[in-house]
């Protein structure tokens, strides 16, 4: 409630000091050259809530009556009159702003600026002359309504050009400006507006010479060094001295003829010196907005480059280091000094060479190449295994340099490896324990356990495809009495030897295993028992001629083969049916009198 009251009262003082100095700065005999009030009245309504409007309007009428009525006794219909235009031309501008900006007009964009010039004064303002013109006509007798409507509008054009944005500015949030002076800026700020008040002291007074375009430079150095809270201050001030002395009779637009001819020349020139001058600053200060937004972004980017942990670089097209950020120079150890000189080719593995130029080129062509995977040399010599992507920056159609990003990824590589090492050796070690669970330590053949897995895939796949599979099982004749006559050590090289005349002589595709003692399976796939008879008695000569050196040592064999044909053994096959005729034929080898090849009756089985 006290905020809403300070508030009232600053408007109600800032209007009717407005309204006199309107009234102090007119010429004799004629309306006010400018007009405050319409640029106040117009930022009180923007400053305020919709729902307020009509207390700030009916304010606005009090402080009409207190000046019109109280101090220059004017009627109270006629200010009256001046107030209720006065209200329509600035709420018609409040409105349209508030519909062209849904947030509040701080003037600090060129497209507020130019709305307030060009809506809430030049547009508006011819609003509140048409109707200014009606009533003056109305109290006056012999004014025209084309002099007074253009007195009327150019006057409250000046009233918002002059001070609406100074009203505005000033009673912007702190945090819309972001310009924060020194004191060295504030005393040049302080010495630039003395140096504009004297000068339009000289150029409006005494002297009657065309010198108005003396306040230029000043003004420009104002617009350039400032932002526009400055300008709008200038402008102020320089409108006052130039309509007090233009009113005395001196300065360049005294002796323009008529007094309504001096009044139109001076509000022009201030028109368009305040506005030309109001958007000049608003242009420079975007600018420097956008070059201070760049610099922090740029200044945000680079802390981020500098902060990461990976290792960024940039190069041009000849390989030479652009930039590179802590991570990169403290990874390999190169310092800043050291950069000027050194070539991206310095810090790659010779290895890597024709690799980094290939993709230098495909880089500056503007190929994307995802992820890759380069060698980086330390200054100490040490290899660094780095993983990352680049991209190329390119002006105007051309390249200008690489921006890589890579990360160290050594350790991983190491810790691939070993863990590549480890692996292989458990393989190895499977393997072995694979082997060893298969194989029979003595002989190298596979064992019994083995040898039962791999007839059960083979009986399976002859049952499938309708191939033969023959079984042999072979049995050393006398082996019991040959370990007690020449120990079990010798039997030992016997068997050995035994399993190298096998492996000597089976085929390829034939599947040797120890079945037990002094005894030894061969698994004959895609063999018919025509063939396994072959190859039996193959292998039993084989033994046979072999001279061991303490006995001539001599085999008994037993063929057993599953295939189309039947002799009566049984329908149901299986691995254990084609061992049991092969150990019935080998038992029939031995009682017949051993050294010799048997084959049992051919087995039946359906074909797949």
């Amino acid at each position: 409630m006290c905020n809403h009251a300070l508030r009232a009262l600053l408007f109600a003082t800032l209007y009717v000091c407005g309204a006199e100095l309107g009234h102090l700065l007119s010429f004799p005999e004629y309306f006010a050259t400018f007009w405050p009030p319409s640029g106040i009245f117009l930022v009180a309504l923007l400053r305020t809530p919709n729902r307020q409007w009509p207390a700030v309007v009916l304010l606005a009428l009090i402080c009409n009556l207190v000046s019109d009525v109280g101090l220059h006794n004017c009627t109270a219909t006629l200010s009256v009159g001046f107030w209720s235009v006065n209200a329509a031309e600035a709420i018609t501008g409040a409105w349209l702003l508030r519909r062209l900006f849904s947030s509040s007009i701080n003037c600090d964009s060129l497209r507020e600026v130019l709305a307030v010039l060009l809506v809430a004064g030049v547009l508006n303002t011819m609003v509140g002359a048409t109707l200014g013109a009606l009533l003056i006509t109305q109290a006056f007798a012999g004014e025209t309504y084309s002099s007074v409507w253009h007195m009327w509008w150019v006057s409250d054009l000046l009233g918002v050009v002059v001070f609406a944005p100074v009203a505005l500015t000033l009673t912007a949030p702190s945090k819309r400006w972001h310009s924060e002076y020194s004191t060295n800026r504030t005393r040049e700020g302080v010495f630039a507006l003395l140096c504009l008040a004297t000068t339009s002291q000289l150029v409006y007074g005494p002297g009657q010479h065309p010198l108005a375009f003396l306040v230029f430079p000043i003004l420009i150095w104002i617009a350039l060094r400032f932002d526009i809270r400055m300008i709008c201050i200038a402008n102020v001030g320089r409108c006052i001295v130039g309509i007090w002395n233009t009113e005395q009779g001196t300065g360049p637009f005294a002796t323009a003829g008529t007094v309504a001819d001096q009044v139109l020349q001076l509000q022009v020139f201030l028109c368009l010196t305040s506005g030309s001058f109001l958007v000049l600053a608003v242009v420079v200060m975007e600018r420097h907005r956008a070059a201070r937004v760049l610099q922090e972004s740029e200044a945000r980017y680079r802390d981020l480059l500098e902060n990461i942990d990976d290792l960024v670089h940039s190069v041009n097209s000849e390989g030479n280091i652009l930039y590179t950020n802590r991570a990169w120079r403290e990874t390999l150890g190169y310092s800043q000094d050291d950069l000027q000189s050194l070539s991206i080719f310095t810090v790659i593995h010779p290895g890597d060479h024709v690799k980094y130029r290939q993709k230098l080129q495909r880089l500056m062509k503007g190929e994307n190449l995802g992820q890759n995977e380069l060698r980086f040399i330390t200054s100490a010599g040490r290899t660094l295994v780095v993983e990352g992507s680049s991209s190329c920056r390119f002006v105007d159609g051309q390249p200008t340099a690489t921006r890589s990003i890579f990360r160290d990824i050594t350790d991983r590589r190491e810790h691939e490896s070993q863990l590549d090492t480890y692996r292989q050796r458990l393989e190895d070690a499977n393997r072995q324990l694979k082997l060893l669970a298969t194989t029979d330590a003595l002989t190298g053949l596979q064992n019994r356990r083995a040898f039962q897995e791999r007839l059960v895939e083979e009986v399976e796949r002859a049952q499938r495809y309708g191939h033969p599979v023959s079984l042999l099982l072979l049995d050393v004749d006398h082996f019991k009495q040959f370990n007690d006559s020449f120990g079990h050590l010798v039997g030992d090289e016997v068997l050995k030897q035994v399993s190298r005349i096998l492996e000597a002589t089976a085929r390829t595709s034939d599947y040797l295993a120890r079945f037990g003692g002094e005894e030894f399976a061969i698994i004959l796939p895609n063999t018919d028992s025509r063939g396994a008879m072959i190859l039996a008695e193959r292998f039993r000569e084989a033994i046979a001629a072999e001279p061991f050196p303490d006995r001539r040592i001599t085999v008994s064999l037993g063929v057993a083969t599953l295939s189309r044909e039947s002799h009566g053994l049984t329908d149901i096959i299986d691995g254990l049916t084609l061992i049991k005729g092969a150990d019935e034929a080998l038992y029939f080898s031995k009682h017949n009198g051993r050294n010799q090849v048997h084959l049992a009756g051919e087995l039946h089985h359906a074909m797949a």
